[in-house]
């Protein structure tokens, strides 16, 4: 009897057909029914496809691993709001002493959001009910985001040697001020790492949608998609600042563009720091929901085992 196409197909995809390893023992799954188990270590089989992950949530991943989220959550909301406040108390204190400790608060914030950024995009652990290799999951999310978050502690280092260099030859201890390609060195640094922080913002909202927290998930999605339209019209003014435009064109351009993008910076930047004081109680949730969880889970099997002593006893006695 001849099959068609379709039921082919499907025959087909009901197998692993290519070189892949459990990721709980190892064993090569090729030859079996990706709707069966793995034969060494009993983990489910499934084929391979974009968004599944099991049947887990952020509330069952270990206890190490959740503490550690949580310390990156927090790590990030604190850095966020202390970025966002200091700059304001640089024309303030204009004195030496009072700019360097500004310039030092600023490095650890940002030293402390490079440090919650590696701790919250830390790959997924691997439980029982994991159907695919964490490391391979959000993985170029996952390196863009630290690699870009590097930018800000940088950008905060160049940004201290040309602010010492300027002050120098305003005093006239220097004869020359910061160097362009200080300056230019500082722009790419920040328009990296503010870049950055789309994926970082994508890549925590997977997250969320792992914690099965959807409007969380949500909202990091549209701050991804804000931070995009500040970037843009960021670039815009830029653009306005160094090309030669006539004085009325130029007016016409960066007046609105400046205002819209003030307005757009200050909405981005407060939405993300409302999500991040949302990630930072979700971890929190999930720890005390994993700890009570196990310790339910522990009184059971206290409980179990004293009835099947109490069983035993009486069994005896007969």
């Amino acid at each position: 009897m001849r099959t068609s196409g379709h039921t082919q197909s499907e025959a087909a995809q009901s197998y692993v057909n290519e070189d892949r390893r459990c990721i709980g023992c190892g064993y090569n799954l090729k030859g079996l029914k990706s709707s069966g188990k793995c034969p060494e270590c009993g983990r489910p089989i499934v084929k391979r496809r974009r968004g599944v992950r099991g049947n887990d949530s952020l509330v069952h991943a270990p206890t190490g691993w959740l503490l550690k989220f949580k310390a990156g959550a927090m790590l990030l909301m604190s850095a966020a709001a202390i970025a966002v406040v200091l700059p304001f108390a640089v024309p303030v204190l204009r004195r030496a002493a009072f700019e360097y400790a500004i310039f030092g608060a600023m490095m650890l914030a940002t030293l402390g959001w490079w440090v919650g950024t590696w701790l919250t995009t830390r790959a997924r652990p691997v439980m029982p009910t994991t159907t695919i290799d964490p490391r391979e999951e959000w993985f170029w999310l996952r390196v863009l985001s630290r690699v870009s978050q590097a930018g800000w502690p940088l950008a905060v280092g160049v940004g201290m040697v040309i602010a010492r260099m300027n002050a120098a030859f305003a005093t006239g201890a220097a004869a020359t001020g910061a160097p362009m390609s200080l300056l230019i060195a500082e722009s790419i640094l920040c328009a990296v790492a503010a870049a950055g922080i789309v994926p970082l913002c994508v890549y925590l909202s997977n997250v969320s949608h792992w914690a099965s927290d959807w409007a969380l998930m949500m909202n990091f999605r549209a701050c991804s998609m804000s931070v995009s339209a500040t970037a843009f019209l960021g670039t815009l003014a830029v653009l306005g600042i160094f090309m030669p435009l006539p004085p009325g064109v130029n007016a016409l351009v960066n007046g609105p563009v400046l205002t819209f993008g003030g307005l757009f910076l200050l909405l981005a930047v407060g939405h993300l720091l409302w999500c991040l004081w949302r990630l930072r109680g979700m971890a929190s949730w999930a720890v005390i929901n994993h700890v009570t969880a196990q310790m339910h889970a522990e009184k059971t099997k206290e409980q179990a085992a004293r009835m099947a002593a109490a069983h035993k006893a009486q069994a005896r006695r007969k």
